[in-house]
């Protein structure tokens, strides 16, 4: 069976003078998936989707919505929706003359319009809000308003640029569930920007992580987070703890490798035979263990940080600074500075990185 795709990049680049934002990016967007694009300033995740809406053109390379090349109609005529991180509301308009608008456009019959206006309302759960105002609305109010916008007009693929970035942490995490169960809801392919690492990995089904106008990695969440492929994806998906080894050699329980700080220790089975290399070690992957535990690693806390759900404690490990991250659940006592404590971590969790 082979998977429709709703949006194919093929060889995209985009420059603007001598600055080069996109570089040869090519990406396949299965149909009805919530894809994120995630990357620091600048890494070109917002010309990228510009480029899929139509407001900006390609230097380089094309854009197919299912199947169609679309690389240089204008984005009036691509059939996709887009939803701003300010919303773009008309505040002289209505509610409901704000989500009618497209429709407007398309010289769509006016029963049909208020039939369309009002089920996409209620779907965002604003019925009765048809006569109010943008600025009688609430940011969340405003945020489902332009939702039902982009989506009351039937797009094949809605895009979002930073759509939840003006909102709360509450408001933020709330809308990020309406978000997802409209989209499955709808059956919409969804592409969405954002620089907020826990948002895309919670949200989405695909992950693309950019940097310097290139795509790094594309994964499910899981696998992005868990198995980064680079130092740059590692550190800027969640928290890590990047080792540099030296390989020492390769025996019957596998591969042994040396640390900075001289400890030894067993590598994954998948490193390559180079001389050196760096691993990830995520931090809630290291264990206060038992002290007489055979194969802990002893350790100093030099550092807490309160979370609320876990507490992060920076150690000296023998000279080398590892962060560890402890659920509050497994915790039978508030780790302290300057108290030693027995480190375990499992050698499956230690993932190869390439530079």
């Amino acid at each position: 069976m082979t998977t429709s795709h709703v949006i194919e990049l093929k060889s995209l680049s985009k420059t603007f003078g001598n600055v080069k934002a996109v570089s040869d990016i090519s990406l396949d967007v299965a149909d009805g998936s919530f894809t994120s694009f995630i990357g620091p300033s600048g890494s070109g995740k917002s010309t990228l989707l510009s480029m899929i809406a139509g407001f900006d053109q390609p230097t380089s390379g094309t854009i197919r919505l299912h199947g169609k090349d679309v690389s240089k109609l204008p984005s009036s005529e691509r059939n996709i929706g887009m939803v701003f991180q300010n919303y773009a509301l008309f505040p002289h308009l209505s509610v409901f003359e704000n989500v009618a608008f497209p429709l407007r456009v398309r010289n769509m019959d006016a029963r049909t319009l208020t039939s369309r206006v009002h089920e996409a309302l209620e779907s965002v759960g604003l019925k009765g809000f048809e006569a109010r105002w943008p600025k009688q609305l609430s940011g969340g109010q405003q945020q489902r308003v332009a939702l039902a916008r982009a989506f009351v007009f039937g797009p094949e693929v809605l895009l979002m640029d930073e759509p939840l970035g003006a909102l709360d942490k509450n408001l933020r995490e709330h809308m990020q569930s309406e978000i997802k169960a409209l989209q499955r809801r709808l059956a919409v392919s969804v592409i969405y920007v954002t620089h907020d690492q826990g948002e895309a990995l919670a949200m989405s089904d695909n992950v693309v992580v950019m940097s310097d106008g290139r795509i790094q990695q594309v994964g499910a969440p899981a696998e992005v987070y868990r198995r980064p492929q680079s130092k740059f994806v590692a550190q800027f998906l969640g928290e890590t703890n990047l080792l540099e080894y030296d390989l020492v050699s390769r025996g019957l329980s596998g591969p042994i490798g040396r640390l900075a700080n001289g400890a030894a220790f067993v590598l994954p089975d998948n490193i390559t035979d180079a001389a050196s290399g760096t691993l990830s070690l995520r931090p809630e992957e290291i264990e206060f263990a038992d002290p007489a535990e055979s194969g802990c690693r002893h350790a100093r806390i030099e550092e807490t940080v309160f979370l609320g759900d876990c507490m992060r404690c920076r150690v000296d490990y023998q000279g080398l600074p590892l962060w560890v991250k402890l659920p509050a659940t497994v915790m039978r006592s508030v780790p302290r500075v300057g108290q030693n404590v027995a480190l375990h971590w499992n050698e499956a969790s230690l993932v190869p990185l390439d530079d």
